[in-house]
């Protein structure tokens, strides 16, 4: 950190110093007057300057201004009456800046009229104190570069001294200061019911991109997004956005890529967006490259610019020259394939869609080549869905996560997913059938979370709060089931024990029957109670 600083410090200081050997000089020995513009032009107003020896040598021009251009040697004037001693600083423009140039008083030197020369031989040689300054400021600025460069020299000599030492016990020193992030795509595949997947090769005949998935939460921000545009009084101006996510590439699939799309970034408040117009401005470069390093500092991985996505409001499905202009110029320079662009109808009452990809030399696919389009509403019922379904799951895992103390059975049905027992009921479940009475020996009480159901008594006798019942019976089928369960009511499941120790978990169907649904032992709920004590 210390070297980065001294480095900074470096550059700041160089660029001082380049300054001020670039700005304009003037001097004074008694005699003559030298102006000195290195580069650049130097603008003066006779209003501002306050003494007269010195207005009366320039040569004005009828607005009162005279000018002074860059060139290798000085400009040299012979004004009357000008005291040596005078401290005189003059006001001007310098490259169409204000500047205030001080007027340095030097020692006298030979040579005609216009023309700076050496001093004569043997006189005192003074040193310009600007220069000296200048001198000064170099030589302090070798020395940081010589510091900067000295500690990274150690640094490196620590990091060679770590690769060169073979003890396993040695922690390396070796830091990549280049963060390394995760390509691929495997923590979409492992979320897969958090995302749409659409399959360009349905759309395309010619596509370098294979799968797209959506995640169902971009999903509803950009519907939301896009329901925004329409809010405002008169006709719908185009309105678009930036879309991030990861990507993963393989050249044994014919280099195809497979995207995400997980990530909005929305314009900023230069953008100009017209009828017929997208301009998207500079702010939102700014910041997606701030959520851009957000997501890849959080999760490790490489996310990029996978899409963009932007509305049409009846004009229909396309991409237009201006926009073929906006892909190019989005286009990373190494897989210029990889970015796809999104279209959408806003004046269409299912939200028209439309994906267009390059193709496999790298031209955009348009219109022409399209197979396929889609319904964005249509896109977001089915993402409400499964975001509804997530939800319920999440909330089903949460239950079970809850009920750590529990024996789980899994069932297959749309209701209830799990049924927990304590070990209490599992105890009571077993002596309940020790007596190998035939018919309902035993109703489950708990309570009921999400579609998780929790039983903690199996008791003999029932009542309004009972979950289910047990039925001790073997070879039963449906009909017969619902035989010995006629009775019973208000029970969600009934679970039938047979005599080979086996436990068939039961619910009721649409034509109020019964469907086994999940099943277990007897002896594996008490093994179950056994070896989580040990």
């Amino acid at each position: 950190m210390k070297h980065r600083i001294i480095f900074i410090l470096s550059i700041i200081l160089l660029a001082t110093t380049w300054v001020m050997a670039q700005a304009p000089t003037m001097t004074f020995d008694g005699t003559k007057l030298r102006v000195m513009v290195p580069e650049g032009y130097l603008e003066l107003k006779r209003d501002a300057i306050g003494n007269d020896a010195i207005s009366n040598c320039f040569t004005w021009t009828e607005d009162g201004s005279c000018l002074f251009m860059a060139q290798p040697d000085p400009y040299v004037f012979e004004p009357q009456g000008l005291q040596k001693d005078a401290q005189l600083g003059i006001e001007g423009l310098f490259n169409g800046e204000p500047v205030n140039i001080a007027v340095e008083m030097v020692e006298p030197s030979s040579g005609g009229k216009g023309a700076a020369t050496d001093p004569e031989p043997g006189s005192d040689k003074k040193i310009d104190m600007s220069l000296l300054l200048i001198i000064g400021i170099a030589g302090l600025l070798l020395v940081l570069l010589a510091v900067f460069l000295a500690l990274k020299k150690k640094k490196k000599k620590v990091h060679d001294t770590s690769k060169e030492t073979n003890d396993p016990n040695i922690i390396s020193v070796i830091t990549d200061e280049s963060v390394k992030y995760e390509n691929g795509l495997q923590h979409v595949k492992e979320r897969i019911n958090e995302y749409m997947t659409f399959d360009m090769d349905m759309v395309f005949a010619d596509t370098a991109v294979n799968k797209v998935y959506m995640n169902t939460g971009l999903i509803k921000k950009l519907y939301d997004f896009f329901n925004g545009s329409l809010e405002a009084d008169g006709r719908t101006n185009e309105t678009g956005c930036f879309i991030l996510g990861c990507w993963d590439y393989e050249e044994g699939r014919n280099h195809r890529y497979d995207i995400s799309l997980e990530e909005m970034v929305e314009p900023g408040d230069d953008a100009d967006f017209g009828e017929y117009s997208l301009n998207f401005g500079k702010k939102i470069s700014v910041n997606m490259a701030s959520v851009i390093d957000n997501l890849q500092q959080k999760s490790k991985r490489d996310y990029v610019l996978t899409c963009w996505m932007h509305s049409h409001p009846g004009l229909g499905l396309f991409l237009s020259n201006q926009d073929l202009v906006v892909q190019q110029q989005l286009t990373y320079s190494d897989h210029r394939n990889r970015l796809i662009a999104i279209v959408i109808d806003t004046n269409t009452p299912d939200y028209k869609l439309g994906f267009f990809t390059a193709k496999a030399d790298g031209k955009m696919n348009n219109k022409e080549e399209v197979k396929r389009w889609f319904s964005f509403e249509e896109i977001y019922r089915e993402s409400r869905e499964l975001n509804r379904n997530q939800q319920a799951n999440s909330a089903m895992e949460d239950s079970v996560n809850n009920h750590p103390e529990s024996f789980s059975i899994a069932l297959n049905d749309n209701s209830i997913s799990h049924i927990g027992f304590a070990p209490h009921a599992i105890n009571q479940i077993d002596h309940a059938l020790y007596t190998g009475v035939k018919g309902v020996v035993g109703y489950f009480y708990g309570e009921k979370e999400n579609r998780y159901l929790q039983v903690g008594c199996c008791l003999p006798y029932e009542n309004d709060e009972k979950l289910g019942c047990l039925i001790f019976a073997d070879g039963l089928n449906e009909s017969q089931l619902t035989h010995y369960a006629k009775d019973i009511v208000g029970c969600r499941f009934l679970i039938n024990s047979t005599s080979d120790d086996k436990l068939v978990v039961w619910t009721k169907n649409d034509q109020d029957g019964y469907t086994p649904v999940g099943e277990t032992t007897l002896s594996q709920m008490k093994e179950w109670i056994r070896r989580k004590r040990v």
